[in-house]
């Protein structure tokens, strides 16, 4: 991936509500159709030098598991790398994103 695909990767996913500050211009209109892809590509593109990224992404995960364990459950069962996000431990920020979160998944969803 490339550094131009994956800052519209992180500019669409926060304009899908991933609690992150956005670096273009672009306004991607948040769609619960496109969001299973962008999360599963942000998932897979994660490095190790990508602790904020991650930590926002496992609460916008967190999220979407606990608001909405179905919809969660028809996107992401059996996908380790969305997967292994939601089984991190939350922490007090984490919680705090994914209350955030939730405010924007109940606009999109």
């Amino acid at each position: 991936m490339n550094a131009n695909s994956d800052e519209a990767l992180w500019d669409a996913l926060a304009d899908c509500g991933v609690p992150l500050s956005k670096t273009g211009d672009a306004v991607i209109r948040p769609s619960a159709e496109r969001l299973p892809y962008l999360l599963e590509a942000a998932a897979r593109a994660l490095g190790e030098g990508d602790g904020r990224k991650r930590e926002c992404l496992a609460a916008f995960v967190l999220a979407l598991a606990t608001s909405y364990p179905s919809r969660y459950e028809e996107w992401f069962e059996g996908s380790p790398a969305v997967g292994l996000l939601k089984a991190e431990q939350p922490t007090g920020r984490m919680l705090k994103l994914k209350r955030i979160a939730e405010r924007r998944l109940s606009e999109i969803l």
